[in-house]
């Protein structure tokens, strides 16, 4: 049986991915950084602060900034980037209908901080459709640890397995599936041949393709996992 939905964030409901790379761009570049697209499409999923890590690992630039200063600095742009731009995905409407209509729980599970989850569904106005919303920024392991999908089904009071869990980034399908849940994969055409998709219960293009069939599928999977 499935009881939730656990949808992620960005890219998902909203396509805030070109936001990140913008502003993480932009805050390179003032730094003199020679970070290209490529670098920073490489940490999509991951949490701020441990792409930030990752830059510096890549290019150290020394004392200061911190790295907490260079991670605030960024998620303070996107926070402004998403009121003033941030549209919710066309798609997500009919996505959060079908949820709706299986009378399952629905949730959110974002590597994003607190404040920014906040902001962004408050800015689409979406706070209402979710019973749990949860941060990465609580875990001690980030994605791909499957830590964030586990609080989440535990704050909804399902287990792992009676959940499907709704991604666009490679990072966050391991996520998922290592916390024992069903896994739709919203391919992202940057990484559509990254081979972590393949562990995606589902790979789909695009929310639109969420529907009746889709959920059938799924269950049918359960029930056959379920008597092997």
């Amino acid at each position: 049986m499935i009881r939730a939905v656990i949808f992620d964030m960005d890219g998902v409901l909203i396509d805030s991915e070109p936001i990140w790379r913008k502003v993480e761009a932009r805050v390179y570049q003032k730094m003199g950084l020679p970070v290209t697209e490529n670098t920073l499409l490489a940490t999509m999923g991951t949490r701020i602060d441990k792409a930030v890590e990752y830059i510096y690992q890549m290019h150290p630039w020394g004392p200061t900034p911190t790295l907490a200063h260079v991670t605030n600095r960024i998620l303070k742009g996107v926070e402004e980037e998403i009121r003033a731009h941030g549209v919710l995905k066309e798609e997500v409407a009919q996505a959060l209908s079908l949820c709706k209509k299986r009378g399952v729980g629905i949730a959110l599970a974002s590597s994003t901080t607190v404040r920014l989850i906040r902001v962004t569904l408050e800015t689409l106005h979406l706070t209402h459709f979710f019973q749990v919303m949860h941060s990465g920024e609580l875990e001690t392991h980030p994605k791909p640890a499957p830590d964030i999908y586990l609080t989440t089904a535990h704050m909804l009071k399902v287990k792992p397995e009676e959940c499907i869990a709704i991604e666009d980034s490679p990072v966050g399908v391991v996520s998922a599936k290592a916390a024992g849940m069903k896994c739709i994969a919203v391919v992202d055409p940057h990484h559509a041949s990254d081979p972590r998709y393949e562990i995606a219960d589902v790979r789909i293009n695009s929310l639109k393709d969420f529907n009746e069939k889709i959920w059938n599928k799924l269950i049918i999977r359960r029930l056959s996992s379920i008597k092997s």
